[in-house]
């Protein structure tokens, strides 16, 4: 948090806000309010779509494969691979709940994305792949703790990818 930017005002608020926290042992960063100049511009909603920017590559190639090992490598590079546009060191504007985003893609694939939780944060997530090769949905949700010298991000979820031309499915969580 680059607390130079902050007021004296917003610096005292921050100081109560995480103390109160820290003293009940509730310290969670996901209700804390930050002042908007320490924020990032995207809401979680748009990082959580970010994973279409890099799924289409690894997807498409799972989709292709004949074989299950092969495809299975794929989804889960496919998941780690999406870690790096996900993560900001800023945090994400807080969600609305029905919040919506959607796009597409270069490839001809669409990411929809829509905010059903706010407390905690829950966001849902479709990715339909171009030419119906690939299908991934589910939800992701998180909590972030801090101590010191240290934060904890709890990540859950459940995703699953059906591959529709050959009845191929993979789920799996974080």
């Amino acid at each position: 948090i680059p607390l130079p930017a902050l007021t004296e005002e917003n610096r005292k608020d921050l100081i109560k806000q995480v103390g109160k926290q820290i003293i009940t042992g509730k310290f969670n960063l996901t209700t804390v309010s930050l002042p908007i100049k320490v924020m990032d511009h995207k809401t979680v909603v748009e990082l959580v779509a970010s994973i279409g920017c890099v799924a289409p590559m690894f997807l498409n190639a799972a989709a292709l494969a004949k074989d299950p090992v092969e495809r299975m490598k794929y989804v889960m590079v496919a998941s780690v691979a999406f870690i790096g546009p996900m993560h900001s060191f800023d945090k994400p504007l807080n969600p609305i709940i029905g919040e919506t985003y959607q796009g597409q893609l270069p490839d001809g694939s669409n990411v929809y994305m829509e905010q059903i939780s706010h407390h905690p944060p829950i966001s849902y997530m479709l990715h339909e792949g171009a030419d119906n090769l690939f299908r991934f949905s589910g939800y992701s949700a998180f909590s972030a703790k801090a101590w010191l010298n240290s934060i904890k991000l709890k990540v859950v979820g459940l995703k699953t990818i059906t591959f529709p031309k050959d009845g191929g499915k993979i789920t799996f969580n974080n």
